[in-house]
């Protein structure tokens, strides 16, 4: 293991020893690690970090770094503390210190898991892979844009925007808003908090854990009622399927969607289900 520290000179530093530790400090660097578990800190400037073949960490603190990472050459993790446009290859990225937005290229297809900053608000975009998108301790927005996406909020009031693609959303607080525009796939919502309010454009919703009540959206979806105990669903407006379970649940479709439009309300024969109507169900 070696620990190689720059100055404020713009220089190159390399090293071919396993698992090292290298910091530019100032100046616009170029870090190449080789191959082992390695450690790139570029510091103040635009700097460029090579980790190579290893379970690698960088620390970025500019739009102007980049990193180099090849596939399947390990497990490698972007720290930003600023702004970051994290390069490809790179599995984990994490908002910490002052950093406040991270991206990835939008087209990138390589997928990516990011977390907001746990103690600022802050911004993450995936890019147009399958991504994994994870809230902070003080909320933040996250875009997954293309791909089928994960958005979590983890407890915290997070806006999140889907983008297009079969995108999914766990919900833990009722501060959290979905973001989905019409014809951008097929989106689910899993609900682990109670009394939530849906927006417009989500196709199904699950009710888990704490979640008992909840309301949708005003254009068409399914409602799905908790399987652990009795749930209360509000369709409003839109043509909705409303599920029940083998508990008592109380299932409004609410309006219907206008122009003769119907609700479908689907019970559990196990025990009674109230249904509500404003017109016909199908």
């Amino acid at each position: 293991m070696a620990i190689i520290r720059g100055n404020a000179a713009d220089e190159f530093l390399q090293t071919f020893a396993p698992d090292d530790q290298i910091f530019g400090e100032g100046g616009n660097d170029t870090l190449d690690a080789g191959a082992g578990n390695d450690t790139l800190d570029g510091g103040t400037g635009a700097d460029l970090m090579i980790g190579g073949l290893g379970d690698d960490i960088y620390v970025s603190d500019s739009l102007g770094d980049v990193t180099i990472e090849q596939i399947n050459e390990g497990n490698d993790t972007l720290f930003c503390i600023g702004s970051s446009l994290m390069g490809s290859n790179i599995e984990i990225g994490r908002l910490v210190g002052a950093g406040t937005n991270l991206s990835v290229a939008a087209s990138q297809t390589f997928a990516v898991q990011l977390v907001v900053n746990p103690t600022l608000a802050s911004t993450v975009m995936g890019g147009a892979g399958d991504d994994v998108l994870w809230g902070g301790g003080v909320g933040g927005t996250m875009f997954g844009r293309g791909g089928d996406d994960i958005l979590r909020d983890q407890a915290v009031a997070t806006t999140m925007h889907g983008g297009i693609g079969n995108d999914q959303f766990v919900i833990n607080s009722l501060g959290s808003v979905i973001v989905e525009n019409a014809n951008e796939g097929i989106d689910t919502a899993w609900l682990e908090v109670d009394g939530y309010t849906l927006s417009d454009n989500i196709e199904i919703t699950y009710l888990a854990g704490a979640a008992r009540t909840a309301t949708g959206g005003n254009t068409a979806e399914q409602l799905v009622s908790n399987q652990a105990t009795g749930s209360t669903l509000f369709g409003r407006g839109g043509n909705d399927v409303l599920w029940g379970s083998v508990f008592a649940d109380s299932l409004d479709g609410g309006d219907g969607g206008g122009g003769g439009g119907c609700d479908t309300a689907q019970g559990d024969n196990s025990n009674e289900a109230t249904v509500h109507r404003d017109g016909p169900f199908e």
